[in-house]
């Protein structure tokens, strides 16, 4: 486990460098994400006519399309913005390389469902899930790496002596 001291920032890192490193990748698929999401929605408005006129279900299935790409992008942003880099490299990388994949996802999702009328959302759903189990398995792998933080704090602190860890009496 290494530190990124080129940037000020002590925390700890899977040992990536530069702009390839996880927090940078997701930070940037967010955004693009969010792109995708404004697009989007300049496509239905002026393409679609602001869906005047479509039938019911695909109406819904465009505008529920176009929030689960905004909740793919958020979610890549989020990631990116705390930068989780727990003490398992490859674990964390198969938490975190879904989640940079759901804006796609949900960007194909977009053009291809509500057009061919899919009712079951075979993509959406697709992405979904993989959202649940990339955010279940972050809370997993964060929560060890908390475990982990507290029980060395732990090491450290009864590695001391005495007289530092006792509380000095002021006058």
């Amino acid at each position: 486990m290494t530190s990124d001291s080129s940037c000020g920032d002590a925390r700890p890192t899977t040992g990536v460098r530069g702009p390839a490193r996880p927090g940078f990748v997701h930070l940037v698929v967010g955004i693009a994400g969010l792109a995708a999401f404004l697009l989007t929605g300049a496509y239905m408005a002026f393409q679609l006519d602001h869906l005047h006129g479509m039938p019911w279900p695909q109406r819904s299935m465009y505008r529920s399309a176009h929030i689960y790409l905004l909740f793919g992008a958020v979610h890549a942003l989020a990631v990116g913005a705390v930068r989780p880099f727990p003490n398992s490299p490859w674990a964390a990388r198969l938490v975190l390389l879904p989640v940079a994949l759901e804006p796609a996802i949900f960007l194909i999702a977009f053009f291809l469902e509500p057009a061919g009328l899919m009712l079951s959302r075979p993509i959406s759903r697709l992405g979904i899930y993989i959202a649940f189990a990339s955010s279940v398995g972050l809370v997993i792998l964060l929560a060890k790496e908390r475990e982990s933080m507290r029980s060395l704090a732990l090491r450290m602190h009864t590695h001391q002596p005495k007289a530092e860890r006792e509380p000095k009496v002021g006058l």
